[in-house]
């Protein structure tokens, strides 16, 4: 039977855990919507990435030797609002039809 190092030990006992949601994402939004407001959408847009980059949080955990997480939380999900305001809009949108693109 093999067995494992106590790093990957430790690296399987974070990831099997519940998945969370991180909302590094959204209260980037939040912030960037507010002072952005007057501008364009597509500014906004922009905006609120450039946001979200600047305010994300770096963690680089114990043990690990490839680095990096989408969010916040060892096994996360981001909520991004701002997707919820045009992507279901584009793909019912005729112009955008992205099922006759294949």
């Amino acid at each position: 039977m093999p067995s494992c190092s106590e790093r990957i030990k430790k690296a399987k006992k974070r990831a099997i855990r519940e998945m969370e949601f991180c909302l590094e994402r959204a209260r980037a939004h939040m912030k960037a919507v507010e002072e952005y407001k007057t501008e364009p959408m597509v500014i906004q847009r922009a905006r609120i990435f450039e946001r979200y980059l600047k305010d994300k949080s770096i963690n680089i955990l114990e043990g690990e030797l490839i680095v990096g997480n989408v969010t916040s939380k060892v096994r996360g999900g981001s909520f991004a609002p701002e997707m919820v305001n045009f992507v279901d809009k584009e793909l019912d949108d005729p112009v955008r039809d992205f099922r006759s693109a294949r």
